[in-house]
């Protein structure tokens, strides 16, 4: 059985119109062998621009609890994240030595 091909078979999108490629992460397998279960494990680019509508999607239909944000010190300064009720957000900066100036952002909180 080969596993791999197994979860790529899986629609993992989160069809949200305000936030570009959200999905689910269920289905995958960890390195204990243990799958992540479907809906547990959400994963897409930054919440800038969520929408209420999608908001109240991720609140109903996947009960988040946590946003974790990755993002670096001046990506979060720029660019904001909006709420979700009840998800508590935390924030994890992975690359802080990571060097660019604002002039590198493009409008839409991307890295060009």
């Amino acid at each position: 059985m080969n596993v791999e091909n197994d979860t790529e078979r899986v629609d993992r999108a989160i069809h949200l119109s305000s936030v570009p490629n959200a999905r689910q992460l269920g289905g995958y397998v960890c390195a204990d062998g243990r799958k992540i279960k479907d809906g547990a494990l959400l994963r897409s680019a930054a919440l800038t621009t969520l929408s209420s509508d999608d908001a109240k999607i991720l609140e109903e239909e996947y009960r988040l609890k946590n946003i974790i944000d990755l993002r670096t010190k001046l990506e979060k300064k720029m660019f904001s994240d909006k709420t979700v009720n009840g998800a508590a957000y935390n924030s994890f900066t992975v690359y802080e030595n990571f060097s660019y100036s604002e002039k590198n952002l493009r409008d839409d909180g991307k890295i060009f």
